[in-house]
């Protein structure tokens, strides 16, 4: 990759403050014909930082629209488990082979949060003490399962027949993501725990929202900077630990992203990649995860978002969202707007640096 960049000012809209950041475009000569205002002070903009409070901030993907408000039903507790609660807005469509009513009793596990609940059916197919079942005769009920993984993901697992290769937003604190189950409505992902009491809120397409929660043992020794968007538009983190360049073995990115037993090892980050862009309008999101409360050495990771130009970018303004933890324990937002060079410029790549903050690492 190419060191010997230029620097260039790129002009953009604010959703409402600017941030002054530095803005740099590799192989800058081709690029440099495409994009008016050449200087050696670049501007990236986006709005001041927002402080969040602890309830997660709503999102669902275009997709797969959720009520602004839904209520949510009251689940029984069931000793040595968290609970899980279902809600479904009045008047949604539920799935053709719908759920019933009915609530199993779940044993107390090793898993942090482990609760099955049933899905109501429309009152005009509700038909009393009649059991529904799936295409392949299994019952329909839905089951999240949430425990801690190593290097502070939390493992969810989500088992919901009757929502069989349908899409699901899943959001934590100000994450937001969408995945998608499979032929057996069976989903599994790995997410970095953004809170000591990781909440998790499961959204269907049908409205329905299922949530859940766990415990996160090692969630203060850990440090993480986040980037989200929705669609394509080749947003990656790259994360340049201890000095590290393009390349060498601290340079952590989508094309290196190493993996949560790097930081088990106290060895040093990994990153994240989370969606699945195949979904149309799906949330995507990119964390960088480093183990700053356990480390041996003093020193800095650097980190820069970069924005490819493909040809389903180019020449379109990108919006993106970064999210990083502050001074005050809660987690600051930074909305971001790229214009896009035309597509000439497909692939080549954007620079932006200052706008995730380096992590600073203090010896233990």
């Amino acid at each position: 990759m190419n060191k010997n960049v230029r620097r260039y000012a790129m002009a953009g809209s604010v959703f409402s403050l600017a941030l002054a950041t530095g803005f740099v475009m590799q192989n800058g000569d081709k690029i440099a014909s495409l994009v008016v205002g050449a200087d050696d002070e670049a501007v990236v903009v986006g709005s001041a930082p927002i402080e969040l409070g602890d309830e997660p901030k709503p999102a669902v993907a275009a997709a797969i629209p959720l009520p602004e408000s839904t209520p949510m039903a009251e689940v029984p507790t069931v000793e040595g488990a968290e609970v899980i609660q279902l809600a479904a807005a009045e008047g949604l469509t539920l799935p053709s082979d719908p759920m019933s009513d009915a609530l199993p009793q779940v044993a107390p596990g090793d898993m942090a949060a482990a609760v099955s609940v049933d899905a109501m059916p429309s009152p005009a197919e509700a038909v009393e003490g009649q059991t529904r079942f799936s295409e392949y005769g299994l019952p329909c009920s839905v089951e999240i399962t949430a425990a801690e993984g190593i290097g502070g993901l939390v493992d969810l697992s989500l088992t919901a027949p009757c929502y069989a290769n349908s899409p699901v937003t899943i959001t934590h604190e100000a994450l937001r993501f969408t995945q998608a189950t499979n032929e057996a409505g069976v989903m599994q992902v790995s997410v970095p725990a953004l809170a000591e009491t990781a909440k998790f809120e499961l959204g269907f397409d049908t409205g329905s929202v299922a949530t859940t929660e766990t415990k996160v043992s090692v969630f203060r020794l850990m440090s993480h900077a986040a980037v989200q968007w929705q669609g394509d538009n080749g947003m990656q983190i790259h994360a340049f630990e201890y000095g590290s360049d393009y390349g060498q073995e601290g340079h952590i990115s989508g094309a290196a992203p190493q993996s949560a037993h790097r930081a088990d090892r106290l060895a040093g980050g990994f990153l994240t990649r989370l969606g699945e862009p195949g979904i149309p309008g799906a949330w995507m999101a990119e964390v960088y995860s480093f183990p700053t409360g356990g480390m041996s050495d003093n020193g800095v990771v650097r980190i820069n978002i970069e924005a490819e130009v493909s040809s389903t970018n180019c020449g379109r303004e990108m919006r993106a969202e970064t999210i990083q933890p502050n001074a005050s324990g809660s987690y600051s937002m930074v909305d971001l707007t790229l214009a896009m060079p035309n597509c000439d410029a497909a692939g080549e790549f954007l620079v932006l640096k200052n706008i995730l903050r380096d992590i600073k690492i203090a010896a233990n």
